[in-house]
């Protein structure tokens, strides 16, 4: 197109030569490719700039472990967007939620437990002391409490002997300190 313009000039140098509309679309076309290729290298120009201020930094003793904890921020942040991540990020959210709920039934069920044990650990001690009774035994039951040491729940009380309040104890009760195994005998 363009060249059929100039010997169309060189043949007759005088007179004037009007371009057609195919070469005028080729002429914008190439104006706008000149202007996106002006925009693109303005870009890179600018990051060419931010890419050596970067390298001046660091060559005239910029702490480099500060920029390298700065990527590991930027590359945590990526990573924290990726989907696999974001779907382990809510089944955790999720996990915690059922925990509370968890946590909630609980404490609820254990407060039951509690009102439970204590109307009937008092009404059995009134029992058992009744029987102790007819059986004309000479201690009684006193001091019934519940716990739940280990997360099991049990029971602990005293007997008294003789108005002396004795423990329960246990295999680690030192041999000289009345509890159930010194003060009652197998028939009791």
């Amino acid at each position: 197109m363009a060249l059929s313009i100039a010997l169309l000039k060189q043949q007759s140098p005088l007179e004037k030569v009007s371009p057609d509309t195919d070469f005028m679309e080729a002429l914008n076309a190439v104006q706008a490719l000149q202007n996106d290729v002006a925009a693109y290298n303005n870009g890179v120009d600018d990051f060419n700039a931010i890419v050596n201020k970067q390298k001046s930094n660091v060559q005239e003793g910029g702490n480099v472990r500060v920029l390298e904890a700065d990527l590991v921020k930027l590359e945590a942040k990526k990573q924290r967007l990726e989907p696999e991540v974001v779907k382990a990020c809510q089944d955790y959210e999720s996990a915690i939620d059922d925990k509370a709920q968890l946590e909630q039934l609980k404490t609820r069920a254990k407060e039951q437990l509690d009102q439970y044990c204590e109307t009937n650990i008092q009404l059995y001690e009134q029992i058992i002391n009744e029987y102790l009774e007819q059986f004309n035994t000479g201690f009684r039951i006193i001091n019934t409490k519940y716990q739940y040491t280990g997360g099991t729940p049990s029971s602990q009380f005293q007997i008294v002997i003789n108005s002396c309040p004795v423990d329960l104890g246990n295999q680690k009760t030192p041999a000289g300190k009345p509890c159930f195994r010194t003060t009652l005998s197998s028939g009791d």
